[in-house]
């Protein structure tokens, strides 16, 4: 699954040290989320094309101005968009999907197509927690305040008075679930469990509900940063 840096996706304009809700959710589903890196849209040429279509063929003629005129004109441009518009994706051949890949049916199609993988079922249960495979080892570099914390996304650990004003190393450790921080040399300052992990398996609609409430906070939070900063400007 590949997307570029929106705010909605990542809970900032940059990629956060501990992945937001969104990403968590397609780690959990044994998805590998990729993250597009700044003002590279031709890595997600796709979905781009994708959104010209929809901008072009669909809301420039639908005009909807409503969320109930939305749902009520997407069907009808979905299905015009399936059966009907040529497409020129590759596996397509300038024919609509829904006749370059039909469903299976006893009479063999005129037009001969790849056949297109079958994709696994959603999980019943999932791991809340799973990411943290993939981030095993992950460094960031971060500033001892004052105080001797050092903030990591929205999670402040203490690492001691005497680091302060010292740049260090913040390593996540999955096996353990912990946080190391690194001095010079690659001391061990000190070793902190992550917060905000979850612990256990989850239904797959509780985890949804999960991700959509952290997700909530996390634009909250956003826009507290944002709002001082416009009105500053």
């Amino acid at each position: 699954m590949r997307f570029d840096r929106a705010p909605r996706f990542l809970g900032s304009t940059s990629r956060r040290d501990l992945p937001p809700p969104f990403l968590r959710f397609w780690y959990a589903l044994g998805v590998q989320p990729v993250v597009n890196p700044p003002r590279r849209p031709d890595l997600n040429a796709f979905v781009e094309r994708l959104h010209a279509t929809v901008e072009r063929e669909y809301r420039q003629i639908a005009r909807p101005d409503s969320l109930e005129a939305t749902r009520e004109s997407v069907p009808r441009f979905q299905q015009h968009y399936t059966t009907q518009r040529p497409h020129q994706g590759v596996t397509c051949g300038n024919r609509p999907p829904a006749s370059a890949h039909p469903h299976p049916h006893p009479h063999p199609h005129p037009h001969p197509h790849p056949p297109l993988p079958r994709r696994p079922r959603v999980p019943a249960q999932v791991d809340p927690d799973r990411w943290l495979a993939a981030f095993h080892g992950r460094c960031c570099a971060r500033h001892v305040k004052a105080n001797g914390s050092v903030l990591r996304d929205d999670q402040r650990s203490y690492v001691g008075r005497q680091s302060a004003g010292w740049e260090v190393v913040a390593q996540l450790d999955a096996p353990t679930r912990q946080g190391r921080f690194l001095g010079n040399r690659h001391t061990v300052l000190a070793v902190k469990p992550l917060r905000g992990l979850v612990g256990q398996a989850l239904p797959l609609e509780a985890f949804v509900a999960w991700c959509e409430h952290e997700a909530h906070a996390l634009w909250r939070r956003y826009l507290k940063v944002r709002r001082p900063f416009k009105q500053a400007s």
